[in-house]
Order: structure tokens, then sequence, then C-alpha cells
């Protein structure tokens, strides 16, 4: 895996990006796998000794938090340990005593922490409360918010850091940058989740953080709701699959979800086309009681990107009024 590469090269060849590392005593005999690699804030982190030299499943092995022995064990037994606030300080030092010799290796890790925003470019209803979801090859605006501190509580300005996008395991290099906190992307192929992740970095200070995303391809659908010539469309209840006229007139409205771009609409009342628009209202006649079914085709500009609606209508009903007071 890309991460764990970095880790270990950082470690054979200088210092890594959110860590600082002291040689103390024969350090490149002994190392540390950190687990995530790139910490978060009030969360957990697993230390694991490592050495393709030493024999540590013999060795002594303590483990110090901020000066503070936490664990002594025999092997490359991972540690568990919580980490602080955003920017506060996790000084790391293990010791290892292996045939009477010492090794020893130390790291100052920042936990810093970052967030990552999924907004697809898709069709929504009006005041829709809820998060956009994904249809295949739609376009994604991708944002990250990170929350990095200093060791006083200070908040880092985020156009000041660095922002490495990655698509699975490709960087994305011109999407990448200082300040490039915003990655536009095209969703995946149906069926075919994809991972976007995101490292930032702080040029100045030795932080970093890193965040992921899965991006999950989903059907798109419409949904119909009833609406009052007053109040406009309830968007808090959608018809479903029967449905009783209360009136001798009623308008329905169309909700495409998720589409890429509007589509194209048809309605049809008993099998008979209706129009195009997104509202159509229906009339009965007569005195007598019936049904017919409603229904609603929206088929959008990608493949794969059709979904119906089909209700069953019952109209000329006598609506029957409840009493005031029982009376």
């Amino acid at each position: 895996m890309r991460f764990l590469v970095i880790l270990l090269l950082a470690f054979c060849f200088g210092m890594p990006a959110h860590a600082q590392t002291e040689d103390l005593l024969q350090n490149d005999n002994l190392t540390l796998i950190l687990s995530p690699e790139y910490p978060r804030p009030e969360s957990t982190l697993t230390i694991t000794p490592r050495s393709y030299l030493v024999d540590l499943a013999t060795a002594h092995v303590s483990v110090y938090i901020n000066d503070e022995l936490v664990a002594e064990n025999t092997g490359e037994v991972p540690v568990t340990v919580q980490t602080g606030a955003p920017g506060s300080q996790l000084s790391i030092r293990v010791v290892a005593i292996a045939d009477g010799t010492s090794y020893e290796t130390s790291m100052i890790v920042y936990p810093q922490g970052t967030a990552l925003i999924v907004e697809p470019q898709v069709t929504m209803p009006p005041l829709y409360r809820g998060a956009g979801k994904l249809p295949a090859t739609a376009i994604t605006r991708i944002v990250a918010v990170p929350d990095f501190r200093s060791p006083t509580g200070t908040l880092i300005n985020p156009s000041t850091l660095s922002y490495s996008w990655y698509a699975e395991d490709t960087l994305l290099k011109e999407q990448s940058g200082l300040g490039r906190s915003v990655l536009l992307i095209e969703g995946p192929q149906r069926y075919r989740p994809t991972e976007v992740s995101v490292i930032v970095t702080s040029r100045e200070q030795p932080y970093v953080t890193s965040a992921l995303v899965t991006l999950d391809p989903i059907d798109p659908f419409v949904r119909v709701y009833p609406s009052d010539p007053l109040t406009g469309p309830w968007f808090s209840r959608s018809v479903p699959e029967t449905y009783t006229m209360k009136k001798e007139e009623e308008t329905f409205v169309a909700a495409p979800y998720f589409f890429t771009a509007q589509p194209q609409l048809s309605w049809r009342v008993g099998g008979t086309e209706q129009g195009t628009l997104d509202t159509l209202t229906v009339r009965t006649g007569g005195t007598g009681e019936g049904t017919a079914t409603l229904s609603l085709r929206a088929v959008g500009k990608d493949v794969f990107s059709l979904a119906t609606f089909t209700s069953e209508v019952s109209f000329g009903k006598r609506q029957v009024t409840q009493p005031l007071f029982g009376i």
C-alpha cells in the first residue's frame, strides 16, 4: 500500500512529514509503524515496533509516551494509545534491549484532522435537506476542510496548506498543490466504487493528516408529490403506490433525484400521454367511482439514467369527515 511504503521509506532516509524523529542510538535498527499512519485528534493510535535486523522476539521492549512508560513486553507487540486535541504533542519513544545492546528510536506526532464534504452536481428538489447522492459518471465536487492547529491551539489558515489528491493510488497532479482544497472529479462507472483521498500537509510545521471517501454510484430515481394551490408541493410525503384523490381536481409535481441534469419527463394517466412538464393536474368527471394508473417516466442523458413511478389512483370516493368534538 502507498501509505505503508511512504512511512517505511521515511524512517530509512529521513524525517516523515508528520513527525520529528531523533537518532538516539542505532536508530536504523528500530522503526515504528503507526496505524493510522496519520493520527487524528481524539482517536486511537496503534504503535508497533519493527526491526529487520534485531530479533525483537527475544528483546525487552519499552514504550514511552510523553516520557511516561506505558508498556513493557517482548516482541513486536502493538501498543494502543489515545491522541489528544488538534496540534497537541505526542512524544513516542521506544527502547529495545537485545543481547545486552540497547536500541532506541523516537518521534513526535502532532494529531491533525480534516473532513471531506462530497457535493455531487445532481438534481434535487427545492429545500431538500439531505446530502446529494452520486450517480454514475456525475461530476462531483469534494471539499477538504482541515482543522490544523499549532500546539497553542491557534488555527492554521487552510489556504497555506498543501493538498495531494488521489483517485485510488493515482496522484491527481493537476488538482493538487498549495491551497487546492477543492477537487472536481468525474464519478466512477456503475458498480465500480472508487476511493478518493487527500493528504494535507503544512509547509512550515511537521503537520500532516489524511482523509478518504468512497464514491459508490447509485441509480437516480423520481418521486411524485401532491401539490396544493396555496401551500405548494408537499415534499414531506410522496404519493404512494395506491392513492385516493381527496378532491375532484388535484395537482401532482415530479421531483427527479440525483440525475446529472434535468431529465425528460413523460406523464401518463390510464395509459394516455398527459404531458412533459414537471406538474400534472388531474380532474375527475361524472359522479362515479373508479381507479386509474398514474405513471411518470424520467429519462436522463446518461446511460442507465432512467427512473419510473407508478401509482393506482382512486377517485370519486366520498370523503368521511369526523364530527367536531365528537358531536
